[in-house]
């Protein structure tokens, strides 16, 4: 560890090496843990994402699937962080700031929806549209009524 509280995870976060963040993993290495500056391996996968380096989205996904927590920071988590680079247009499909992002949004619901890359919405309204051809053609049963009363109603198709 450095003097500024930065692990092995930390770095390897920040210059995007997967096989060395997943090793580390595997042996211990928290996930969580805060430098002294207050970034977790998260915050460092997003931060130092550019166009022409590789791997930040793979170590950011294998992050979050490991518990890490997008909200952890001290000035800066690494979900601020993600929705700094999504306004400034800066979060591609796909990259760790859009994975972290993502990630935060939980459940799928209308309030959720718009927030959504564009093919999850396609295939949401898919699923949708197929729940409502079975709910419709169904007879009288709670199903139906749940899918046509409560789910429908709360579905912008237009999109």
């Amino acid at each position: 560890m450095a003097g500024n509280g930065e692990t092995a995870l930390h770095c390897a976060s920040a210059s995007g090496q997967f096989e060395a963040a997943r090793l580390l993993i595997g042996r211990g290495a928290d996930v969580d843990r805060m430098r002294h500056g207050g970034g977790t391996a998260l915050t460092h996968a997003v931060e130092w994402e550019r166009a022409d380096r590789l791997g930040h989205a793979a170590v950011a996904r294998l992050l979050l699937e490991r518990g890490a927590d997008p909200r952890r920071g001290a000035r800066m988590s690494a979900l601020a962080l993600a929705r700094t680079r999504r306004a400034a247009g800066l979060a591609p499909d796909g990259s760790a700031a859009d994975l972290v992002y993502q990630a935060s949004l939980g459940p799928w619901s209308p309030a959720t929806h718009a927030e959504r890359p564009a093919a999850a919405r396609a295939r949401a309204r898919a699923i949708l549209r197929v729940g409502y051809r079975i709910a419709s053609r169904a007879g009288r049963g709670a199903i139906r009524d749940v899918w046509l009363e409560r789910v429908m109603p709360c579905v912008d198709m237009s999109e």
